[in-house]
């Protein structure tokens, strides 16, 4: 049975009084899988359950992946995990190839590029453009980058940090040739668990509650964007995230959603709100 849960969102700005006519909503179709973790990237998905073991999604259905994680990223530098020990890997050719370092968060949004951070908050980077063959991937240097992250997620513009205490951070200036960034690290207002980045540069955060907010105004020439929406759901979420049009919930018992973006010009009982914070 296909269950269907509606996320409304008004988006409205106190500040300056915007009504649309329209209220834009995520209809999301809850999947059958039951995961701890997921992440979207380049047009793949995959997630992982609460044993660590992998899963790939293909449109209808999961297949297994070998090996366990305990965090896994799949994005334009390609598929990466960290698993119990914080020991990183890449998937190359369907194997599981260890790559120097120790992590505890790793993602792959970045253009050519990979980031992390580690037990200690530390944030690295490495470009993966260099390692073109894959197979020497293991011997590229991760570069540190100045402050401190517990979960740290990159788009194709710039990349948003959490550290230790919830707050968040925006660091401009990223690219292939400059993963460390070129801009400053700027403070962006709300309290967060996470935040991810689509390779789009569409930016959602997860709060310290398990509410999903979207950044509002998020462009090239705004990478830090306007303020935060929150989508209001029916229970508390664990994981996002986004990628080409479809934002992927997983709320904290491990049920998995498939959201894509819609528009209701009505009201009707029982429907979920959303507002500008």
């Amino acid at each position: 049975m296909r269950i269907f849960i509606v996320l409304q969102v008004l988006l409205m700005s106190s500040s300056v009084g915007c009504h649309p006519t329209d209220k834009e909503v995520f209809l999301c179709r809850v999947l059958e899988q039951r995961l701890m973790q997921i992440d979207a990237g380049a047009g793949k998905v995959y997630g992982l359950q609460f044993n660590n073991k992998i899963l790939k999604y293909n449109g209808r259905c999961w297949s297994s992946v070998e090996g366990r994680l305990k965090h896994i990223t799949v994005g334009p530098g390609g598929v990466w995990g960290v698993d119990a020990t914080n020991r990183i890997y890449q998937l190359v050719n369907k194997k599981w190839v260890t790559v120097k370092g120790h992590l505890q968060q790793i993602d792959a949004g970045g253009t050519d590029f990979v980031t992390g951070a580690n037990v200690c908050s530390n944030v690295f980077c490495m470009n993966t453009k260099r390692g073109s063959t894959k197979q020497k991937m293991h011997k590229l240097p991760w570069t540190k980058i100045p402050g401190k992250m517990k979960y740290y997620s990159c788009g194709p513009h710039s990349c948003w940090g959490v550290n230790k205490d919830s707050n968040v951070f925006i660091r401009t200036g990223v690219s292939e040739n400059n993963c460390g960034g070129s801009g400053d690290l700027f403070t962006v207002s709300g309290e967060m668990m996470k935040v991810e980045v689509g390779t789009d540069g569409t930016v959602f955060g997860l709060s310290t509650t398990g509410t999903v907010y979207q950044r509002h105004g998020t462009s090239p020439s705004n990478p830090k964007g306007d303020y935060w929406i929150r989508l209001h759901a029916v229970e508390a979420m664990r994981s996002l995230s986004y990628d080409q049009g479809i934002l992927w919930l997983v709320s904290q018992n491990g049920h998995v959603r498939r959201c894509t973006k819609g528009s209701l010009s009505f009201s009707f009982p029982g429907s979920l709100s959303g507002r500008g914070v």
